[in-house]
């Protein structure tokens, strides 16, 4: 089976382990920024109002792509909302009621699609006693996965990614009031009627003072590692 890049979302491990509320797994990262507490619970809020049940997730068709989406790729992050593993049939998301409830430290994953189209894997860390903060584990720019946007191929919508020169199609499933949808199936191949995970992402402004890069050149601060949580 082929690799998934990390797509509009974390790298796949990653995003289980947050959705299940599991703790992080110690990569390297470099702070982006602090944010204020306000932003924090603006993105908590529309994360859990806009959150589909896992009845309504299933329930969705694919439908026609709107003209704006490329546009606010570039433009919003997009937060990992929830999804559904149709092998372990489970429905999983950060904005659980349940996990809400505990009022511990919080991370929410998401990216930033720089103007290259470089996906940038990031996260938004709310320590239980500090500020929050925004950090990315992207460092690599040839390495980084690079959507080259959507593509219909024989009557399905696809979006395309490229990572380490290999291109990955997932089905487009929908992109309204903000939430896109998107089928990540076995292989990634055109025609793969298989879909492993359906995953459901939230379309959130950027933070104030957020850099249209947060790190242009994907380079390690002075070479060096930037160290671990």
């Amino acid at each position: 089976m082929r690799r998934h890049a990390p797509l509009l979302g974390p790298a796949l491990p990653a995003l289980v382990a947050v959705i299940l509320g599991l703790p992080a797994v110690a990569l390297a990262q470099i702070k982006v920024q602090d944010v204020p507490r306000e932003f924090f619970d603006e993105v908590l809020a529309t994360g859990s109002s806009k959150r589909i049940s896992e009845k309504d997730l299933l329930a969705l068709q694919p439908g026609p792509l709107p003209a704006e989406l490329v546009a606010d790729l570039k433009a919003r992050d997009f937060y990992a909302l929830c999804s559904y593993g149709f092998v372990d049939k489970a429905y999983r998301s950060p904005f659980d009621p349940k996990r809400l409830a505990d009022g511990s430290s919080m991370q929410l994953d998401f990216t930033r699609v720089d103007s290259d189209g470089v996906v940038d894997r990031m996260y938004l860390f709310k320590p239980a006693s500090r500020p929050p903060a925004i950090y990315t584990t992207t460092f690599d720019k040839k390495s980084a996965t690079k959507l080259v946007g959507f593509k219909k191929i024989k009557g399905t919508t696809y979006r395309v990614t490229e990572s380490y020169g290999e291109q990955e199609h997932h089905r487009f499933v929908s992109y309204k009031d903000g939430v896109l949808v998107i089928d990540l199936t076995r292989n990634g191949r055109v025609g793969e009627k298989k879909v492993m995970f359906r995953e459901a992402f939230i379309s959130v402004k950027r933070a104030p003072g957020a850099p249209a890069a947060p790190n242009p050149k994907c380079e390690r601060p002075n070479g060096k590692d930037p160290g671990r949580r």
